[in-house]
Protein backbone atom coordinates (compact mmCIF):
# COMPACT_ATOMS: atom_id res chain seq x y z
CA UNK A 1 0.00 0.00 0.00
CA UNK A 2 3.35 2.25 0.85
CA UNK A 3 4.33 1.98 -2.54
CA UNK A 4 1.33 2.86 -4.17
CA UNK A 5 1.20 5.38 -2.23
CA UNK A 6 4.69 6.77 -2.91
CA UNK A 7 3.99 5.61 -6.69
CA UNK A 8 1.14 8.09 -6.99
CA UNK A 9 3.23 10.67 -5.01
CA UNK A 10 5.83 10.48 -7.44
CA UNK A 11 3.37 10.63 -10.48
CA UNK A 12 1.44 13.23 -8.96
CA UNK A 13 5.18 15.37 -8.49
CA UNK A 14 6.02 14.72 -12.55
CA UNK A 15 2.79 15.97 -13.47
CA UNK A 16 2.56 18.51 -11.36
CA UNK A 17 6.41 19.69 -12.43
CA UNK A 18 5.36 19.31 -16.28
CA UNK A 19 2.03 21.10 -15.95
CA UNK A 20 4.20 23.88 -14.23
CA UNK A 21 6.62 23.49 -16.65
CA UNK A 22 4.38 23.91 -19.88
CA UNK A 23 2.32 26.87 -17.97
CA UNK A 24 5.80 28.54 -17.30
CA UNK A 25 6.57 27.65 -21.37
CA UNK A 26 3.57 29.46 -22.11
CA UNK A 27 3.63 32.50 -20.23
CA UNK A 28 7.37 32.78 -22.13
CA UNK A 29 6.18 32.28 -25.63
CA UNK A 30 3.27 34.71 -24.67
CA UNK A 31 5.43 37.44 -23.45
CA UNK A 32 8.54 36.72 -26.19
CA UNK A 33 6.08 35.96 -28.92
CA UNK A 34 6.17 32.79 -31.57
CA UNK A 35 9.59 31.98 -32.36
CA UNK A 36 10.48 32.85 -36.00
CA UNK A 37 12.00 29.63 -38.10
CA UNK A 38 15.69 30.24 -38.95
CA UNK A 39 16.32 31.11 -42.43
CA UNK A 40 18.38 28.75 -45.30
CA UNK A 41 21.23 30.89 -44.12
CA UNK A 42 21.07 30.78 -40.80
CA UNK A 43 20.70 26.95 -40.80
CA UNK A 44 23.74 26.40 -43.86
CA UNK A 45 25.61 28.79 -40.88
CA UNK A 46 24.95 26.50 -38.16
CA UNK A 47 25.20 23.35 -39.88
CA UNK A 48 28.68 25.14 -41.28
CA UNK A 49 29.81 25.52 -38.07
CA UNK A 50 28.80 22.28 -36.23
CA UNK A 51 30.83 20.69 -39.58
CA UNK A 52 34.22 23.31 -38.65
CA UNK A 53 33.92 21.20 -34.89
CA UNK A 54 33.90 18.12 -36.39
CA UNK A 55 37.14 18.10 -38.77
CA UNK A 56 39.40 16.60 -36.57
CA UNK A 57 37.34 13.70 -36.90
CA UNK A 58 36.97 13.52 -40.22
CA UNK A 59 38.53 10.64 -42.27
CA UNK A 60 40.87 12.45 -45.02
CA UNK A 61 41.07 11.46 -48.54
CA UNK A 62 45.05 12.52 -49.11
CA UNK A 63 46.58 15.04 -46.93
CA UNK A 64 46.69 14.71 -43.38
CA UNK A 65 45.68 11.03 -43.42
CA UNK A 66 46.62 8.58 -40.58
CA UNK A 67 46.46 5.75 -41.90
CA UNK A 68 47.54 4.04 -45.31
CA UNK A 69 44.53 2.38 -47.24
CA UNK A 70 43.43 0.33 -50.10
CA UNK A 71 41.58 2.07 -52.91
CA UNK A 72 38.98 0.37 -55.10
CA UNK A 73 38.08 2.06 -57.87
CA UNK A 74 34.58 1.79 -59.69
CA UNK A 75 34.20 2.44 -63.62
CA UNK A 76 33.41 4.03 -65.85
CA UNK A 77 30.41 4.75 -64.71
CA UNK A 78 27.32 4.93 -67.80
CA UNK A 79 24.16 5.08 -67.94
CA UNK A 80 22.66 4.42 -71.44
CA UNK A 81 24.36 1.30 -73.22
CA UNK A 82 25.10 3.35 -76.38
CA UNK A 83 28.47 5.47 -73.96
CA UNK A 84 30.13 1.81 -73.42
CA UNK A 85 31.15 2.03 -77.34
CA UNK A 86 32.31 5.92 -76.90
CA UNK A 87 35.87 6.66 -77.21
CA UNK A 88 35.62 8.39 -73.53
CA UNK A 89 34.57 5.53 -72.15
CA UNK A 90 37.14 2.93 -73.81
CA UNK A 91 40.17 5.44 -72.65
CA UNK A 92 38.99 5.79 -69.12
CA UNK A 93 38.77 2.22 -68.97
CA UNK A 94 42.37 1.76 -70.34
CA UNK A 95 43.37 4.44 -68.07
CA UNK A 96 41.66 2.97 -64.66
CA UNK A 97 43.62 -0.51 -65.72
CA UNK A 98 47.12 1.13 -66.04
CA UNK A 99 46.88 2.98 -62.76
CA UNK A 100 45.26 -0.34 -60.83
CA UNK A 101 48.29 -2.53 -62.48
CA UNK A 102 51.05 0.26 -61.70
CA UNK A 103 49.93 2.84 -59.27
CA UNK A 104 53.32 4.30 -59.68
CA UNK A 105 52.22 6.56 -62.89
CA UNK A 106 50.74 8.47 -60.28
CA UNK A 107 53.60 9.95 -59.26
CA UNK A 108 54.57 11.31 -63.10
CA UNK A 109 51.78 13.31 -62.53
CA UNK A 110 52.06 14.48 -58.80
CA UNK A 111 54.82 14.91 -56.04
CA UNK A 112 57.39 11.49 -56.33
CA UNK A 113 55.60 9.15 -53.31
CA UNK A 114 52.18 10.66 -53.79
CA UNK A 115 51.07 7.08 -54.79
CA UNK A 116 52.31 6.01 -50.58
CA UNK A 117 49.15 7.30 -50.12
CA UNK A 118 47.25 3.87 -51.39
CA UNK A 119 47.89 0.81 -49.98
CA UNK A 120 46.80 -0.64 -53.43
CA UNK A 121 44.53 -0.03 -56.34
CA UNK A 122 41.78 -2.34 -57.03
CA UNK A 123 39.77 -1.53 -60.53
CA UNK A 124 36.58 -2.60 -60.34
CA UNK A 125 34.67 -2.74 -63.85
CA UNK A 126 30.98 -1.35 -63.75
CA UNK A 127 28.61 -2.96 -66.19
CA UNK A 128 24.43 -2.42 -66.06
CA UNK A 129 24.11 -6.32 -65.45
CA UNK A 130 26.68 -6.71 -62.58
CA UNK A 131 26.77 -6.76 -58.88
CA UNK A 132 28.00 -3.12 -58.62
CA UNK A 133 24.99 -1.43 -59.93
CA UNK A 134 22.99 -0.86 -57.42
CA UNK A 135 25.32 0.47 -55.34
CA UNK A 136 26.50 2.70 -57.63
CA UNK A 137 22.96 3.90 -59.04
CA UNK A 138 21.95 4.45 -54.55
CA UNK A 139 25.26 6.49 -54.28
CA UNK A 140 23.86 8.53 -57.53
CA UNK A 141 20.73 9.23 -56.68
CA UNK A 142 21.45 11.02 -53.22
CA UNK A 143 24.97 12.28 -54.99
CA UNK A 144 23.83 15.95 -54.92
CA UNK A 145 21.92 15.93 -51.61
CA UNK A 146 24.58 16.30 -48.59
CA UNK A 147 27.40 14.21 -47.38
CA UNK A 148 25.21 13.00 -44.38
CA UNK A 149 23.16 11.19 -46.84
CA UNK A 150 26.03 9.61 -48.81
CA UNK A 151 27.52 8.53 -45.64
CA UNK A 152 24.86 7.02 -44.67
CA UNK A 153 25.05 4.86 -47.84
CA UNK A 154 28.18 3.65 -47.21
CA UNK A 155 27.71 3.24 -43.58
CA UNK A 156 24.68 0.95 -43.97
CA UNK A 157 26.84 -1.29 -46.50
CA UNK A 158 29.68 -0.87 -44.43
CA UNK A 159 32.50 0.37 -46.78
CA UNK A 160 35.88 0.06 -45.83
CA UNK A 161 39.12 2.08 -46.77
CA UNK A 162 38.67 4.18 -49.55
CA UNK A 163 36.39 4.02 -52.60
CA UNK A 164 35.70 5.98 -55.45
CA UNK A 165 32.97 5.73 -58.72
CA UNK A 166 34.09 7.58 -61.56
CA UNK A 167 32.30 7.73 -65.35
CA UNK A 168 31.83 11.08 -67.46
CA UNK A 169 28.95 13.33 -68.22
CA UNK A 170 27.28 11.51 -71.24
CA UNK A 171 25.45 15.05 -72.30
CA UNK A 172 28.28 16.79 -72.17
CA UNK A 173 30.57 14.27 -74.74
CA UNK A 174 27.65 14.95 -76.79
CA UNK A 175 28.90 19.05 -77.21
CA UNK A 176 32.48 17.67 -77.17
CA UNK A 177 33.29 18.49 -73.70
CA UNK A 178 35.32 16.25 -71.50
CA UNK A 179 33.81 16.45 -67.65
CA UNK A 180 34.26 13.70 -65.34
CA UNK A 181 31.61 12.60 -62.84
CA UNK A 182 31.88 10.63 -59.70
CA UNK A 183 31.83 10.23 -56.14
CA UNK A 184 34.75 9.14 -53.33
CA UNK A 185 34.45 8.24 -49.78
CA UNK A 186 36.89 7.52 -47.13
CA UNK A 187 36.77 5.85 -43.75
CA UNK A 188 39.83 5.97 -41.51
CA UNK A 189 40.27 3.48 -38.09
CA UNK A 190 38.39 5.37 -35.02
CA UNK A 191 37.44 8.45 -37.47
CA UNK A 192 34.76 9.25 -39.19
CA UNK A 193 33.41 8.59 -42.75
CA UNK A 194 34.10 11.42 -44.93
CA UNK A 195 32.82 11.35 -48.23
CA UNK A 196 31.69 13.73 -51.45
CA UNK A 197 30.43 13.92 -54.96
CA UNK A 198 32.68 15.44 -57.69
CA UNK A 199 33.44 16.85 -61.40
CA UNK A 200 36.12 17.36 -63.01
CA UNK A 201 35.91 19.59 -66.38
CA UNK A 202 38.55 18.70 -68.46
CA UNK A 203 37.63 20.79 -71.16
CA UNK A 204 37.26 20.50 -75.22
CA UNK A 205 37.34 16.67 -76.09
CA UNK A 206 40.32 16.28 -78.73
CA UNK A 207 40.60 14.87 -82.43
CA UNK A 208 43.27 12.98 -82.00
CA UNK A 209 43.64 9.53 -80.15
CA UNK A 210 46.88 10.40 -78.22
CA UNK A 211 45.53 14.23 -76.97
CA UNK A 212 42.48 12.41 -75.95
CA UNK A 213 44.33 9.73 -73.61
CA UNK A 214 46.32 12.17 -72.63
CA UNK A 215 43.51 14.35 -71.43
CA UNK A 216 41.27 11.23 -70.17
CA UNK A 217 44.82 10.22 -67.78
CA UNK A 218 45.58 13.59 -66.80
CA UNK A 219 41.70 14.03 -65.63
CA UNK A 220 41.10 11.29 -63.51
CA UNK A 221 44.19 11.49 -61.81
CA UNK A 222 43.07 14.53 -60.90
CA UNK A 223 39.78 12.71 -59.58
CA UNK A 224 42.13 10.59 -57.65
CA UNK A 225 44.02 13.54 -56.04
CA UNK A 226 40.88 15.79 -55.26
CA UNK A 227 40.64 16.18 -51.45
CA UNK A 228 37.17 15.88 -49.52
CA UNK A 229 35.98 18.97 -47.96
CA UNK A 230 35.53 18.47 -44.24
CA UNK A 231 31.86 20.18 -43.84
CA UNK A 232 30.06 17.31 -43.66
CA UNK A 233 27.39 18.16 -42.06
CA UNK A 234 26.38 20.81 -44.85
CA UNK A 235 22.85 19.96 -46.70
CA UNK A 236 24.84 20.08 -50.61
CA UNK A 237 20.95 20.18 -52.13
CA UNK A 238 20.35 23.11 -49.74
CA UNK A 239 23.12 24.72 -51.41
CA UNK A 240 22.67 23.86 -54.52
CA UNK A 241 19.00 24.95 -54.25
CA UNK A 242 19.57 28.35 -52.62
CA UNK A 243 22.66 29.58 -53.93
CA UNK A 244 23.45 27.12 -57.28
CA UNK A 245 27.40 28.83 -57.91
CA UNK A 246 27.22 31.22 -55.39
CA UNK A 247 28.41 29.17 -52.60
CA UNK A 248 32.41 28.92 -52.38
CA UNK A 249 34.76 26.55 -51.65
CA UNK A 250 38.30 27.37 -51.12
CA UNK A 251 41.44 25.20 -50.20
CA UNK A 252 43.71 26.79 -47.44
CA UNK A 253 46.32 25.22 -44.80
CA UNK A 254 45.14 21.96 -45.05
CA UNK A 255 41.60 22.69 -44.50
CA UNK A 256 38.66 23.09 -46.88
CA UNK A 257 36.32 26.71 -46.09
CA UNK A 258 32.84 26.84 -47.46
CA UNK A 259 30.93 30.54 -47.70
CA UNK A 260 28.25 32.11 -49.47
CA UNK A 261 29.39 34.91 -51.61
CA UNK A 262 27.09 36.79 -52.68
CA UNK A 263 23.36 38.42 -50.88
CA UNK A 264 21.21 35.98 -52.43
CA UNK A 265 18.19 38.86 -52.34
CA UNK A 266 19.89 40.77 -54.77
CA UNK A 267 20.44 37.97 -57.03
CA UNK A 268 16.98 36.83 -56.81
CA UNK A 269 16.21 40.42 -58.00
CA UNK A 270 18.76 40.27 -60.76
CA UNK A 271 17.30 37.19 -61.59
CA UNK A 272 13.71 38.19 -61.41
CA UNK A 273 14.43 41.48 -63.50
CA UNK A 274 16.02 39.02 -66.41
CA UNK A 275 13.53 36.78 -66.37
CA UNK A 276 10.83 39.29 -67.31
CA UNK A 277 13.63 40.75 -69.93
CA UNK A 278 14.37 37.39 -71.51
CA UNK A 279 10.15 36.50 -71.49
CA UNK A 280 8.95 39.65 -73.45
CA UNK A 281 12.13 39.39 -75.66
CA UNK A 282 10.85 36.10 -76.32
CA UNK A 283 7.59 36.96 -77.18
CA UNK A 284 8.22 39.56 -79.47
CA UNK A 285 10.71 37.19 -81.35
CA UNK A 286 8.33 34.23 -81.29
CA UNK A 287 5.89 36.61 -83.55
CA UNK A 288 8.08 38.35 -85.20
CA UNK A 289 8.65 35.99 -88.41
CA UNK A 290 10.65 37.41 -91.17
CA UNK A 291 10.86 40.97 -89.44
CA UNK A 292 11.95 43.68 -91.56
CA UNK A 293 11.67 46.50 -88.59
CA UNK A 294 11.20 46.67 -84.95
CA UNK A 295 10.78 50.10 -82.79
CA UNK A 296 9.51 50.49 -79.66
CA UNK A 297 7.72 53.52 -78.43
CA UNK A 298 9.29 56.06 -76.24
CA UNK A 299 6.66 55.59 -72.92
CA UNK A 300 8.18 51.48 -73.22
CA UNK A 301 4.64 51.10 -73.49
CA UNK A 302 4.28 49.50 -77.00
CA UNK A 303 6.08 47.31 -79.64
CA UNK A 304 5.35 47.43 -83.36
CA UNK A 305 6.98 44.91 -85.68
CA UNK A 306 6.65 45.07 -89.42
CA UNK A 307 7.37 41.52 -91.65
CA UNK A 308 6.71 40.25 -95.14
CA UNK A 309 5.81 36.82 -95.07
CA UNK A 310 3.91 34.52 -98.18
CA UNK A 311 3.77 38.04 -100.46
CA UNK A 312 2.03 39.72 -97.16
CA UNK A 313 3.02 42.85 -95.80
CA UNK A 314 1.91 42.83 -92.52
CA UNK A 315 2.13 45.55 -89.41
CA UNK A 316 1.80 44.53 -85.51
CA UNK A 317 1.30 46.68 -82.76
CA UNK A 318 0.78 45.70 -78.81
CA UNK A 319 2.16 46.37 -75.55
CA UNK A 320 5.33 45.60 -74.54
CA UNK A 321 4.71 44.03 -71.41
CA UNK A 322 2.78 41.53 -72.75
CA UNK A 323 3.07 41.04 -76.26
CA UNK A 324 0.07 38.44 -76.74
CA UNK A 325 -2.29 41.99 -76.44
CA UNK A 326 -1.42 42.53 -80.15
CA UNK A 327 -3.22 43.49 -82.92
CA UNK A 328 -2.82 43.34 -86.68
CA UNK A 329 -2.99 46.98 -88.06
CA UNK A 330 -2.03 46.92 -91.67
CA UNK A 331 -2.03 44.06 -94.47
CA UNK A 332 -0.89 44.61 -98.16
CA UNK A 333 0.26 42.34 -100.79
CA UNK A 334 3.83 43.33 -101.69
CA UNK A 335 3.47 43.66 -105.19
CA UNK A 336 1.27 46.89 -104.50
CA UNK A 337 3.21 48.41 -101.29
CA UNK A 338 5.13 46.97 -98.38
CA UNK A 339 5.95 48.58 -95.25
CA UNK A 340 9.75 49.40 -94.77
CA UNK A 341 10.42 51.58 -92.00
CA UNK A 342 8.36 52.20 -88.41
CA UNK A 343 9.15 55.35 -86.13
CA UNK A 344 7.24 56.00 -82.99
CA UNK A 345 6.89 59.78 -82.01
CA UNK A 346 6.90 61.17 -78.54
CA UNK A 347 3.20 60.96 -78.40
CA UNK A 348 3.42 56.94 -79.17
CA UNK A 349 1.64 57.66 -82.62
CA UNK A 350 3.31 55.25 -85.15
CA UNK A 351 4.70 56.45 -88.54
CA UNK A 352 4.75 53.95 -91.23
CA UNK A 353 7.22 54.52 -94.09
CA UNK A 354 5.57 52.24 -96.73
CA UNK A 355 7.39 51.90 -100.23
CA UNK A 356 4.80 54.30 -101.80
CA UNK A 357 3.35 56.57 -99.04
CA UNK A 358 3.41 57.41 -95.47
CA UNK A 359 1.30 56.98 -92.62
CA UNK A 360 0.49 57.67 -88.84
CA UNK A 361 -1.35 55.92 -86.31
CA UNK A 362 -3.11 56.34 -83.28
CA UNK A 363 -2.85 53.76 -80.90
CA UNK A 364 -4.56 55.42 -78.05
CA UNK A 365 -7.92 55.25 -80.02
CA UNK A 366 -7.15 52.88 -83.17
CA UNK A 367 -7.30 55.35 -85.57
CA UNK A 368 -5.04 56.57 -88.69
CA UNK A 369 -4.24 60.16 -88.42
CA UNK A 370 -3.22 60.20 -92.12
CA UNK A 371 -2.63 58.13 -95.33
CA UNK A 372 -0.53 59.89 -97.84
CA UNK A 373 1.07 58.57 -100.89
CA UNK A 374 4.59 59.60 -101.83
CA UNK A 375 7.42 58.17 -104.61
CA UNK A 376 8.92 55.00 -103.76
CA UNK A 377 12.01 55.31 -100.86
CA UNK A 378 15.28 53.67 -100.42
CA UNK A 379 15.56 54.77 -97.00
CA UNK A 380 14.20 57.46 -94.45
CA UNK A 381 14.87 58.49 -91.03
CA UNK A 382 12.85 61.21 -88.29
CA UNK A 383 14.22 64.14 -86.48
CA UNK A 384 14.56 64.08 -82.92
CA UNK A 385 12.36 66.18 -82.33
CA UNK A 386 9.69 64.08 -84.44
CA UNK A 387 8.52 67.11 -86.62
CA UNK A 388 9.97 65.63 -89.92
CA UNK A 389 10.55 63.03 -91.83
CA UNK A 390 13.95 63.23 -94.60
CA UNK A 391 13.31 60.24 -97.30
CA UNK A 392 16.32 59.42 -99.57
CA UNK A 393 15.46 58.13 -103.02
CA UNK A 394 17.61 57.65 -105.59
CA UNK A 395 18.74 61.14 -107.31
CA UNK A 396 16.66 63.01 -104.06
CA UNK A 397 15.80 64.34 -100.88
CA UNK A 398 12.53 64.86 -99.99
CA UNK A 399 11.14 65.96 -96.45
CA UNK A 400 7.55 65.66 -95.14
CA UNK A 401 5.85 67.45 -92.07
CA UNK A 402 4.91 64.46 -89.36
CA UNK A 403 1.82 66.08 -88.53
CA UNK A 404 0.29 66.09 -91.68
CA UNK A 405 2.03 64.17 -93.42
CA UNK A 406 2.70 66.87 -96.38
CA UNK A 407 5.33 67.43 -98.32
CA UNK A 408 7.29 70.48 -97.61
CA UNK A 409 10.48 70.57 -99.69
CA UNK A 410 12.26 68.46 -102.22
CA UNK A 411 16.75 68.48 -102.96
CA UNK A 412 18.54 67.25 -106.01
CA UNK A 413 21.23 64.79 -104.91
Amino acid sequence: MMSKTLLSVKSLIIISSFLLFSCQQEETIKKDGPKKKPTVFEKLDKNYAEAIKRQKKASRWHDGFQQVLPLSIIGPVFEHPESARHDAFKLLDLSLKKISGSPQVLDSQFDKGFVKRFKSINYKRFSLDGPLVDHVTAVFAHARRSEVALNSIFDAKRTQGMEMAVGFDEEAIKENKLRLIGYKTVKEDGLDRNSTYFEINGGDWPKNRKDQLSLIFRSLSAAIALSIPEYASVDRKLILDTTRSHFITEYDGGLTYGHIYNNREKVLELERRNKLAEVDKEKVIINTVSAQDLAVSASGEYIAYTNKHKFKSKVWIGSATDFEEKEKISEQSVWDAWTRKLFFLKDDSLILLDSNGIRRYQPNNRKWRYQVKTDEYIDADIDKNGRILVAASENQLHVYSLTNGKKIKAYEL
